[in-house]
């Protein structure tokens, strides 16, 4: 994700990775007392079209906490967390589903393929569920998001997407 790095899909959406920001970053920490400390750190990360990027994570970091969401993973990781906004409950779901030796993307073949999946499910206050949406990626080692999936329960339909091109920049 290093900054002058992009990748253009066939939906007409572009990525792009812009420059390198320096944030705060605060840890807690609890010694043997149970004593707690907040230490804060800066830390440089890539800013790009779709967040910041710290490892295989994207981050926010509003409050100077890392609040992560995460990219891609080892096969069986998954992520849960849910979070209120307004009148709702999101819900969201992340797993690394599998491995593909490779994958062809109009006559580009790309190998070593993560595949992974995620769902948001909006529950409204006091309902027993909501709406599902769900997306499934295909990320090729050393290239990226190279194929995705996403259905939009708003709309009732499933849209894709296919990398065309792409650049990625020296450190």
């Amino acid at each position: 994700m290093a900054p002058g790095s992009w990748w253009n899909y066939d939906n007409g959406t572009n990525l792009f990775s812009f420059e390198w920001v320096q944030i705060p970053h605060k840890t807690i920490e609890t010694n043997e007392d149970d004593c707690v400390t907040v230490k804060t750190s800066e830390i440089v990360l890539p800013k790009t079209s779709f967040g910041l990027i710290y490892g295989d994570f994207i981050v926010e970091s509003h409050d100077g906490f890392f609040h992560y969401t995460r990219l891609v993973g080892a096969i069986g990781v998954t992520q849960d967390w849910s979070m209120p906004i307004d009148y709702y409950l999101l819900k969201y779901k992340y797993e690394t589903i599998g491995a593909l030796d490779s994958i062809v993307i109009y006559d580009e073949v790309y190998h070593d393929i993560l595949v992974t999946q995620q769902f948001w499910e909006w529950y409204e206050s006091g309902a027993a569920g909501g709406p599902i949406d769900k997306k499934i990626n295909f990320f090729a080692k050393n290239v990226g998001l190279v194929y995705q999936e996403v259905y939009w329960s708003y709309i009732g339909e499933w849209q894709e997407k296919s990398l065309t091109n792409y650049h990625i920049s020296p450190y």
